[in-house]
């Protein structure tokens, strides 16, 4: 599948770096939009001069851009043939965890066997944080709604997005099962849509709230809309817990579409 032009522009977002050459900004534009499926592998890039055009550049940041992926992994370009986007070797290595393993004659608890994360960019990832900590060393370490910086930055994100948010919006908690448990806490919603199947830890988290849970199948070809709408109706005013980006445990990516569909589901139900 070839990637259109306008396609392309809003899977990087605002990808310019001041701080950073625009080839090289590009190059890690390209290589996070492939990572977290903004950019699909296997899809083929715009030809260069096309490319440039849309993004405002020239010809040659765009190639030297293409380099660099390429010469990581994340692009293949066959000659007379488009650029395609993949996956490197290094991104898709994992390291099981031991709930997946089953060792020292473990029984294998399934719903529990995640992959590990790609030890590599975890990595690199971590020791970006641990240059950055200096001065949250300096504070008085008392809880708090999140690190400000994490908190602007996400709120950024969801503006650009197109749902304007102020840093002062937004409480980062330990992971989604924390903000879950706050959530169904502070509503303690009668009905709350899920899916089937879903996340096995969100369904504790919702029962033991005393919710009745109404479910809507998802499988690795997409969301049924006909079950999403009845689901819906039946928690009205209440709660869903979906997850679009990355089923667990399907993988699934909800399309733009049934997106769509999720929002004015939500606004027709007050869910």
């Amino acid at each position: 599948m070839r990637i259109g032009d306008h396609q392309l522009t809003q899977a990087l977002g605002p990808w310019r770096n001041a701080e950073a050459a625009l080839s090289a900004a590009l190059a890690r534009a390209l290589r996070e939009a492939v990572a977290d499926g903004r950019i699909r592998p296997g899809s083929e890039l715009p030809a260069e001069r096309r490319m440039a055009a849309a993004l405002g550049v020239s010809r040659g940041t765009v190639t030297a851009a293409l380099d660099r992926v390429r010469a990581a992994g994340w692009v293949r370009t066959r000659h007379g043939s488009a650029s395609t986007v993949q996956l490197p070797a290094a991104a898709t290595e994992r390291v099981a965890p031991l709930s997946a393993t089953g060792e020292a004659g473990r029984v294998v608890d399934l719903s529990r066997a995640v992959p590990a994360a790609p030890q590599e960019r975890y990595l690199e990832a971590s020791r970006r944080a641990l240059e950055r900590a200096g001065p949250l060393l300096a504070e008085h370490g008392e809880p708090s709604p999140g690190i400000p910086e994490l908190r602007a930055a996400i709120a950024a994100r969801y503006s650009r997005e197109g749902t304007a948010t102020l840093p002062e919006q937004i409480l980062v908690t330990s992971g989604a099962r924390a903000a879950l448990a706050l959530l169904a806490a502070h509503f303690r919603p009668r009905v709350a849509v899920v899916e089937i199947p879903t996340y096995v830890d969100a369904l504790r988290v919702l029962r033991a709230a005393g919710t009745k849970l109404t479910g809507c199948r998802v499988t690795t070809e997409g969301w049924d809309l006909k079950q999403l709408r009845e689901s819906f109706a039946a928690a009205r005013g209440q709660l869903a817990y979906l997850v679009p980006d990355f089923h667990n445990p399907t993988g699934a990516l909800m399309p733009a579409h049934t997106r769509r569909a999720v929002a004015k589901l939500a606004a027709q139900y007050q869910v």
